[in-house]
């Protein structure tokens, strides 16, 4: 459950026989309450107006209700009550105070074997009870389970119906959740039988044991193929449970056992304390306590100071749980012409308020900490007790029709190389010279620091309007291009003087129609078309790797310098980084491990190539194991090790940490050292290591952090450590000597939208912090004690996002996202999250 957010004023305080104390969060179906009635504590389900007037809307959820109503089982969370004609229609369950088996994972990692054994004794027999009822589950998924102290507990029967009900998703339509769907499903909901649910729950406890998607990485339509054909990956499911696993996945529905077989191989189920894991347990205790708390305190009815001990609303928001809480219907339950910007006043210090605040469940693609984009990714883990770090995507609701197009990706359209997408002969040459690149990390550091401004301007350089053809998701930029990579996986370059499009590249061929976009299933896999990384640039060429083929492209015209394919490599991995005239790029060698790749950036030849983990050692830690940073000949990168150090020219190992418990969050060069940070609990630490030898130095504990699992440093020098907290939300500056944390609220934040930090990722620009919000420039120079705002013309501002079903994941293109800034000379171009890009004077 996440943090329990206050009523909102237009929420009605009773609905049915109960009183609504908070709001557990909110899907593409409605809002889910924490409600009390004559039963106790209930998570009560409201449907939007919108849907409820829908055709057919109310029927379906009469059979929901009338299905749940059904259905008797002690795995199963109880039904207290509902009605389909009130206005608004609603349905309440009994409370279950807990993670979903999703979030679950994602905090623990994988379960051990005893507990998944245990775990599929429970979810059988709930699965009887509602074959038994009868009646059809067809969306078993880890969202769809809540984990209580003495057992799971299955939920939302939004798409279950009893097996001789008319289908109401329309013929031909696909119900379910992808990759966690049977062969039957893909074939449209009439074909979904009770053996459908057993093959869905046997790819569910795959998940829990492994921590992965059961049907592997790769775009959706390769996803969509391998359950077609039943092709799961149990490799690494424990061999007492693979066996089971084996026959409930078979091909032909007739060939799995039944309910009934499954209770006897599953055992007795575990009564009492089911004994989860620890981290598990505490997140369980903190909901048990929060609920409790909320149903005899309540909480404060409306956002603004007046409610009851409320903090202003200018400083602090609570913000929606976007269908990240359990129980049911997804949550448990413009161009223009641009000019110099103008200057407003100073604005005062804000007070740092220390009020709990509802977590957004994913961080944000644009910030310092932006996740690192693939075709399929699970979501990025230092160490299991490391918070989750998963950019916002989503997962549109998809018609099967012939082949499953729901972006079938083969084939290359190179828009810029010769007419095969091959590298032109008069390519072959050496890339022209020049500085380094920025992106939303500074330099190839990461330090997050760059020199002071000056007079420096791109030659014929004008204040300009700009318009990618999509939403960003990572940026990078030099003298000449700023190259983006887009959520349909394309990369699209303009130019820095003046804005106009220099050139575009799609790694992969797909039908326009089909509208393929980056998203995020309900288990956390990053899906972005493509598997594309963000673009890296320096010396006039740009980067990107995708699609299995590492590109070096002219900046300026988009031509193919040269192009690679590592052998064996199954996806790419972290960040390019382009330096020194080398680019290094991080590979996923199917069945193997995942290496590290040098390449001479003028004519593509390969320097050299490290292993840096194997892929049982990523299976565990969840771990994306990749180059990082590069500074003074050498290039850092996570590795089995740590943190390995290699030089730059010849790949010889220069040193390697020791293991750091909770893993290196963030990794940052600056200086003569790495500084690693290490989340653990509330505590976040940045350890220092030599670096040249990574030997360990002094570490320096962050003060004055009131809950260090939503901080981010994003910007470090020998003076201060700075960057964002997302639970504050604020953006946060500490002394490096040890001094209390000073934190200034960016922008107030909008009704409606998340609490978050909606700004870009802090950066350190000679004596001052800059960092961007979706109207202004913030400047913060240091040793003040005020934030200069300058509002940009032109700018988008902030947003609502549009209501739409999250249930079966969150579109990236539709999430209202932190703008991207990008300081270079006395110029930033910032890129906002729908496509436009203002670049502008920066301010004095």
């Amino acid at each position: 459950m996440a943090a329990l957010e206050p009523l909102r004023e237009t929420t009605p305080r009773r609905i049915g026989p109960y009183e609504l104390l908070a709001r557990l969060g909110s899907g593409g179906m409605g809002d889910v309450h924490l409600a009390r009635g004559p039963e106790g504590t209930v998570a009560l389900k409201t449907v939007r107006a919108a849907l409820a007037g829908e055709p057919g809307f109310r029927a379906r959820f009469r059979r929901e209700i009338a299905v749940a109503r059904s259905v008797d089982s002690p795995h199963v969370a109880r039904l207290t009550g509902g009605d389909a004609d009130a206005d608004p229609p609603w349905l309440a369950t009994e409370y279950v105070p807990g993670p979903t088996l999703a979030e679950a994972v994602r905090l623990a990692g994988p379960l051990p074997a005893g507990t998944v054994l245990a775990l599929g004794a429970h979810l059988v027999r709930a699965l009887h009870a509602v074959h038994a009822a009868p009646a059809l589950h067809r969306d078993l998924k880890p969202g769809n389970v809540l984990l209580a102290a003495d057992g799971p507990r299955l939920i939302d029967f939004g798409v279950a119906r009893a097996p001789d009900a008319t289908t109401l998703t329309g013929t031909g339509l696909m119900v379910g959740t992808p990759g966690f769907m049977s062969p039957e499903h893909l074939r449209g909901g009439r074909h979904v039988v009770a053996a459908s649910d057993v093959f869905c729950l046997a790819s569910v406890l795959c998940y829990a044991a492994t921590g992965e998607d059961p049907f592997g990485d790769g775009p959706l339509a390769a996803v969509l193929h391998r359950v077609s054909q039943a092709k799961a990956d149990l490799t690494s499911v424990p061999a007492p449970l693979r066996d089971i696993l084996t026959d409930c996945l078979r091909p032909d529905p007739a060939d799995r056992p039944g309910t009934q077989a499954l209770t006897a191989r599953f055992g007795a189920p575990r009564e009492g304390d089911f004994g989860w894991p620890r981290p598990i347990r505490d997140r369980i205790a903190s909901d048990r306590a929060t609920a409790d708390f909320t149903t005899t305190r309540g909480l404060a009815a409306t956002r603004g100071p007046a409610a009851a001990g409320g903090p202003d609303p200018r400083t602090v928001q609570l913000g929606s749980a976007a269908g990240g809480a359990g129980h049911g219907g997804g949550a448990h339950g413009s161009a223009g012409s641009a000019t110099s910007p103008r200057r407003d006043g100073d604005q005062p210090l804000p007070e740092y308020p220390a009020v709990p605040a509802a977590p957004y469940p994913y961080d944000l693609p644009t910030m310092g900490g932006a996740p690192h984009p693939r075709a399929v990714q699970a979501s990025p883990r230092s160490r299991p007790r490391t918070a989750v770090k998963v950019a916002l995507a989503g997962l549109a609701a998809c018609a099967v029709g012939a082949a499953v197009v729901f972006g079938v990706y083969q084939g290359t359209r190179p828009d810029g190389g010769g007419a095969d997408g091959k590298p032109e002969a008069s390519a072959a040459g050496k890339a022209p010279t020049g500085p380094d690149g920025i992106d939303e990390s500074g330099g190839p550091d990461r330090a997050g620091t760059l020199p002071a401004p000056g007079d420096a301007r791109p030659a014929g350089w004008h204040a300009w309007s700009g318009k990618l053809s999509k939403g960003p998701l990572g940026c990078a930029a030099d003298a000449t291009a700023l190259v983006c990579r887009l959520v349909d996986g394309s990369y699209e370059a303009v130019a820095v003087k003046d804005g106009k499009q220099l050139w575009r590249y799609d790694p992969v061929e797909r039908p326009e129609e089909t509208g393929t976009t980056a998203m995020i299933s309900p288990t956390g896999l990053v899906m972005i078309p493509g598997g594309g990384l963000p673009p890296a640039v320096g010396s006039g060429t740009v980067v990107v790797a995708a699609a299995g083929r590492i590109q070096a492209r002219d900046a300026a015209s988009g031509k193919v310098r040269w192009e690679k394919s590592p052998e064996g490599a199954g996806a790419f991995r972290g960040k390019p980084l382009v330096v020194d005239g080398r680019a290094f790029v991080g590979a996923e060698v199917s069945g193997q491990g995942y290496d590290l790749h040098a390449y001479d950036l003028s004519d593509g030849r390969e320097l050299w190539h490290k292993r840096l983990a194997s892929v049982q050692l990523a299976r565990a830690f969840r771990q994306d194991f990749a180059p990082v940073a590069a500074k003074d000949g050498t290039v850092y990168a996570r590795s089995e090790r740590g943190v390995s150090a290699y030089d730059a020219a010849t790949g010889a190992e220069r040193g390697e940490s020791e293991p750091v418990a909770g893993g290196c969050s963030e990794i940052l060069v600056q200086g003569g050292s790495v500084l690693c940070g290490e989340h653990d609990g509330d505590r976040l630490t940045m350890h220092r290591l030599d670096a040249r030898t990574l030997a360990p130095g002094a570490d320096t504990p962050l003060k004055g952090v009131t809950s260090a699992q939503g901080l981010h440093v994003t910007a470090v020098n020998d003076k201060v450590f700075a960057g964002t907290d997302d639970k504050g939300p604020a953006v946060v500056v500490n002394d490096r000597t040890g001094g209390a944390l000073t934190a200034f609220r960016p922008v107030p934040v909008s009704p409606g939208l998340p609490a978050r930090v909606l700004v870009s990722a802090p950066l350190i620009v000679g004596d001052q912090l800059l960092y961007a919000s979706n109207d202004a420039l913030h400047q913060l120079p240091f040793g003040g004690k005020k934030v200069i705002r300058t509002p940009v013309e032109g700018a988008p501002g902030d947003r609502t996002e549009p209501a739409y079903d999250k249930k079966n994941g969150i579109d990236i293109a539709q999430s209202v996202r932190a703008p991207i800034a990008l300081p270079a000379g006395g110029v930033v171009h910032i890129v906002y999250d729908q496509g436009a890009i203002r670049s502008v004077e920066l301010p004095r």
